[in-house]
């Protein structure tokens, strides 16, 4: 459970889906959040959005706002979400992984790969990687990892994205 993660700071505040008393007192990503816990994706988006106003390169409102548009099946809106959030963080692993899902439901295989790719790279979970591949339908085999570049070895551990992937 992670606070970057829609629904997880709800959760870990103990709230109850369907307590709205005080949500107004709480920022915007917290009660997109919220929305997002309860399946209300459009009313995610709306919070999610307030945020991005107040901050444009809040990359976990970003992020946040591009799984409401997967969840939504409005990919190439979550797709420019997702390419914010990189151009803020280029290492952000829940930007790559977002990209990634949504060009993988667009049908883009090899786009998609490439965007998983990348969040492992920069730090993302490899059993979250094998799940793709496995799904796509590609060996797991190392070189498959290889077209890529390594990433710096001078990298914080979890590559900078904040453990978000």
């Amino acid at each position: 459970l992670h606070p970057t993660d829609p629904g997880s700071s709800e959760r870990a505040a103990g709230w109850r889906m369907g307590d709205d008393a005080g949500m107004a007192a709480f920022p915007p990503l917290v009660r997109g959040n919220r929305m997002f816990a309860q399946g209300d994706f459009s009313g995610a988006i709306v919070h999610y959005t307030e945020a991005i106003d107040d901050d444009d390169t809040d990359v976990t409102a970003l992020c946040n706002r591009s799984a409401a548009y997967i969840a939504m099946e409005l990919y190439k809106t979550a797709i420019k979400d997702a390419d914010a959030a990189l151009a803020v963080d280029p290492s952000c692993t829940k930007a790559w992984e977002r990209k990634g899902q949504a060009l993988e439901a667009q049908g883009k295989k090899t786009s998609a790969l490439e965007a998983w790719k990348q969040g492992l790279l920069q730090g993302g979970d490899l059993d979250s990687y094998l799940q793709v591949l496995s799904r796509l339908g590609i060996s797991s085999s190392p070189s498959s990892l290889r077209s890529s570049p390594a990433p710096s070895p001078m990298r914080s551990p979890g590559g900078g994205g904040g453990g978000r992937f």
